[in-house]
């Protein structure tokens, strides 16, 4: 028995990645109406890591209200270690949630080429500690 609303949707999903339905995956962050739901769908689809799921993650993260669901759809993004990625986690180095600036200098530490290090050399002065750390990170990582 389920107690909140949305713990049949969750469990349903996880059936889904186990299946590896990425279409299915994609409506759920494309559609979905609580954030969790969302949220679940952009880790889901990092776990599968098809490459399918780049241009709606990249959509999520630039795009979505919730926080939380941009930074699952950065991470999965690293996770998929698409380049096509480099650019939509560049512009969320500007992103309002810390979190997800963090997330996204962890991508391009994984993905990003010549194009990030202006970006991450930015955001070594950003106001949060974890995402200076996850650029410095990044640019040494470019740089090797």
């Amino acid at each position: 028995m389920y107690t909140h609303p949305y713990e049949a949707l969750l469990s349903q999903m996880e059936r889904m990645q186990e299946k590896k339905d990425v279409d299915g995956l994609i409506n759920h962050l494309r559609t979905g109406v609580m954030w969790q739901i969302r949220k679940k769908a952009a880790y889901s689809l990092g776990v599968i890591g098809d490459s399918r799921s780049v241009k709606p993650l990249m959509a999520a993260l630039e795009g979505d209200p919730d926080s939380g669901v941009r930074g699952s759809a950065a991470v999965a993004l690293r996770e998929i270690g698409n380049p096509k990625a480099e650019k939509a986690l560049i512009r969320a180095l500007k992103d309002e949630d810390n979190s997800v600036r963090e997330y996204a200098a962890l991508g391009l530490r994984v993905i990003g080429g010549s194009k990030a290090v202006k970006p991450l050399t930015k955001a070594l002065k950003d106001e949060n500690k974890e995402v200076r750390k996850a650029a410095e990170a990044a640019l040494k990582k470019i740089e090797d």
